[in-house]
């Protein structure tokens, strides 16, 4: 009888100890993400290089520059800002007219030649001309 006392309190304490590690779960997860959106986009963010992928799009890059003016550090949650920013702006160009699209990509102009001076740098260390000297 006394070892089955012993027994019961320390099934009791088990399932105490298990109930409040789940407790504890939860606030630990939501720390995580709240993590994400409000720290900053520094060299340990899992979003950092998502974050510059998204600079090449000027109403991210417009977005990001606003945000260090105005606020300094960006945080995981002006990451999540400019991708909704970019999605909009992608969603906006899907709804013109298909003439007006017709036209932009007919009128779009090839990059210019020269327009990466590193390659042209390379290409005159090994000795050959650049192409956009070739050109002429």
């Amino acid at each position: 009888m006394g070892s089955g006392i012993f027994l019961l309190a320390g099934l009791a304490v088990l399932a105490v100890s298990v109930l409040s590690a789940f407790g504890g779960l939860h606030l630990e997860l939501s720390h995580g993400t709240a993590g994400l959106y409000f720290g900053r986009l520094d060299e340990q963010h899992p979003w950092l290089y998502k974050t510059i992928n998204l600079t090449h799009h000027p109403a991210a890059e417009a977005y990001r520059r606003h945000v260090l003016r105005e606020r300094g550090w960006l945080r995981g949650l002006d990451y999540v800002m400019m991708r909704e920013t970019v999605r909009v702006h992608d969603a906006m160009d899907r709804t013109l007219p298909t003439r007006l699209v017709a036209e932009r990509i007919q009128l779009l102009q090839p990059p210019a030649t020269g327009a990466v001076p590193q390659l042209e740098e390379q290409e005159r260390i090994r000795g050959r001309k650049p192409a956009s000297e070739t050109a002429k």
